[in-house]
């Protein structure tokens, strides 16, 4: 009987420091090291797979090292303030310019390439999010129907969803699309994040608050949300970064370099994800 309560009382305490070991792992979070701050006027930061990092705001795009140091610029005159610059295809980036209906394309050296695509002329008038797409395609989102729209290279539409309303019942504003991984996602800033696959089939709402803006590096999505990073992975496993504070308006993330945009400033750290 002794020796049973004592294999008994060595499994429990066995059992209590597993638990306590696993808590804490789970509970620690990547921790940040400062490297660079610059000093920027800008809306929005993206990083191409190349590593090259790019700034932009009002007509202005500003190609920057992993250090910040900018290394070329260009202004993009007659189109208004940029809405979105998307650098998934880092050989032709996609500027939109939502108030003018505009899709703008670029070379690796930012200079303009092709025809611009006039969003109106195609019949639409009411978009408040565009992205770039497989096979140098593109989606906007529709708000006047509540519908994904994917375009090809020729303008032709290859995929539309039904009412998205009828299907999610939420009244999506998509202030962000993003395409990766085989997913797409529209960011709605107080609905949270909408996934879907690349056809714009509906796969599942994400109900995270405040969303500013999401970003991607290898198979993971960063949302950033006030002071903390939500990092999803392909697994839909989800885990945290804490930051210093909740001024940030746009993140970009390569290797383990993450940059993070404020109203006036570009912190650029190195992060173990």
């Amino acid at each position: 009987m002794k020796s049973s309560n004592s294999y008994s009382s060595w499994l429990f305490s066995a059992l209590i420091i597993f638990i306590f070991f696993t808590v804490r792992a789970q509970g620690q979070k990547p921790d940040l090291k400062l490297i660079s701050n610059q000093k920027v006027e800008a809306e929005g930061v993206v990083v191409d797979e190349l590593g090259n990092v790019f700034t932009y705001g009002k007509n202005l795009i500003e190609q920057r090292n992993t250090k910040g140091k900018v290394l070329q610029t260009n202004s993009i005159k007659g189109f208004g303030n940029i809405t979105s610059f998307d650098v998934s295809n880092p050989l032709k980036p996609q500027v939109f310019f939502k108030n003018q209906l505009q899709l703008v394309f670029l070379d690796n050296r930012l200079a303009k390439r092709g025809d611009n695509v006039a969003l109106d002329f195609l019949g639409y008038s009411q978009i408040s999010a565009s992205c770039a797409s497989y096979n140098n395609g593109f989606w906007i989102y529709d708000m006047s129907n509540y519908e994904l729209v994917r375009f090809n290279e020729q303008t032709n539409v290859t995929n539309q969803t039904p009412n998205l309303l009828q299907i999610t019942g939420k009244k999506l504003q998509a202030d962000q699309l993003l395409e990766t991984n085989k997913r797409l996602y529209i960011r709605d800033q107080e609905l949270g994040i909408f996934v879907f696959d690349i056809y714009g089939t509906y796969y599942k709402h994400l109900p995270l608050k405040n969303c500013k803006t999401i970003a991607s590096y290898a198979n993971r999505v960063f949302i950033l949300q006030d002071e903390k990073i939500t990092v999803l992975d392909s697994e839909n496993n989800t885990n945290s970064i804490s930051l210093p504070h909740n001024n940030y308006i746009d993140i970009a993330v390569y290797g383990d370099y993450l940059f993070l945009l404020g109203s006036d400033q570009l912190d650029i750290y190195q992060v173990k994800l």
